[in-house]
């Protein structure tokens, strides 16, 4: 857990030099934030970071050589998180809901939902490792690949009020696990076909993805990175393909600043996320 106090410690010092210079309720913020890491609901990306540690934590614990008990923990976990988002939902909306609940129960809670993509990615492994020949029908996979990548695209046009990081599974709870899972399968079996080719800059983004992650907002790269192109190219609206254009030129410039940051990370402060 040393990456996510580092990289919480620096979002936590990054928000309150923001908030002091902009006026902002900044002593308010700060305890905010303080209260946001230590129960593991995480300041903005770094939710992620307490998810995986609970996901990774109870899948050695309760994963089991029979299938079948799998499929019941898998199962047990899909209606925790739907459990989970229709307290939050109903709390909501019945004003009742309090902060000192909202961040640690979303933060526990959130690591339990993971924890079914864990078992996926696992029995998936396992499947791909057991089948050799089809391993060998790049043919087959990449039909497979696809089916899962655009079943997954069609299954989340009705998800738009969906959000994972907030435990939100959204109007359609069901359908967001079957958006994600096919989602899960189709990137999983992309990259897993990627890596026969040498594709360096994606190499790079891999090694250095926890940096990313935890800067990236964390460093309010974000922030600069959209100023920046709202100054080059102002976009008021989403107008289709012309958006995600406008969007990739943000992630350009993010991948411009997070740059001379990893290598600060990799080369002068490697001891703040590592286990050395």
């Amino acid at each position: 857990m040393k990456p996510y106090l580092t990289f919480s410690i620096i979002a936590i010092v990054a928000y309150l030099i923001r908030d002091y210079l902009t006026g902002g309720n900044y002593l308010d913020n700060l305890l905010l934030n303080c209260y946001k890491t230590i129960t593991g609901y995480g300041i903005h990306a770094l939710w992620f970071i307490p998810s995986y540690f609970i996901a990774c934590t109870v899948y050695k614990y309760v994963f089991s050589k029979s299938k079948w008990v799998n499929i019941l923990w898998m199962m047990a976990f899909v209606l925790v998180g739907i459990g989970g988002s229709e307290l939050i939902h109903y709390l909501e909306s019945s004003s009742r809901l309090s902060d000192y609940f909202y961040y640690p129960f979303v933060g526990f809670v959130r690591g339990l939902t993971c924890t079914f993509y864990i078992f996926v990615g696992s029995i998936l492994w396992h499947i791909l490792t057991a089948l050799k020949r089809f391993r060998k029908d790049k043919l087959a996979m990449i039909l497979i690949m696809l089916l899962c990548l655009v079943g997954s695209y069609f299954s989340s046009q009705n998800l738009s009020d969906a959000n994972f990081s907030l435990l939100r599974l959204g109007s359609h709870s069901v359908m967001n696990y079957v958006s994600g899972l096919l989602g899960a399968v189709g990137v999983a079996m992309l990259f897993y076909m990627l890596k026969m080719i040498r594709l360096r800059s994606l190499e790079y983004i891999g090694r250095n993805s926890l940096t990313i992650m935890g800067t990236h907002m964390s460093m309010l790269f974000t922030i600069i990175a959209t100023a920046i192109m709202i100054r080059v190219w102002p976009i008021e609206t989403q107008p289709g393909f012309t958006y995600y254009l406008w969007g990739l030129g943000c992630v350009a410039i993010v991948m411009l600043l997070e740059i001379p940051t990893i290598w600060i990370f990799n080369n002068k402060l490697k001891f703040l996320i590592s286990r050395i």
